[in-house]
């Protein structure tokens, strides 16, 4: 639990930092762009994109891919790594423990 709950408050920071650079583009001149999940991981590395397009397409199903992967990966990266880091950070909180006074 405390992993997943690590995972979700480090994506939400690499959220930040995209969305930082995105308005550092901006700020630089550059028009207003958020970039999607898709662009940044085929920037970061697009033979790992590539490869995992094909092993769900031919191992799992087609359908997973187009439509529903393409539509996350067409979503800004900033809305998916924040919302996925809430999503885990809040899913596995624990439980509070109350202390009497």
């Amino acid at each position: 639990m405390v992993l997943l709950r690590a995972v979700g408050w480090a994506l939400i920071v690499l959220g930040l930092l995209v969305l930082g650079r995105d308005l550092w583009v901006w700020a630089a001149g550059g028009p207003f762009h958020l970039t999607a999940g898709g662009e940044l991981w085929f920037r970061l590395d697009q033979g790992s994109l590539n490869l995992t397009q094909a092993v769900i397409q031919r191992y799992f199903a087609p359908a997973l891919w187009d439509p529903v992967l393409v539509t996350l990966l067409l979503w800004p990266a900033t809305f998916t790594l924040i919302g996925g880091g809430i999503i885990l950070v809040l899913a596995f909180q624990g439980r509070r423990r109350w202390r009497r006074l």
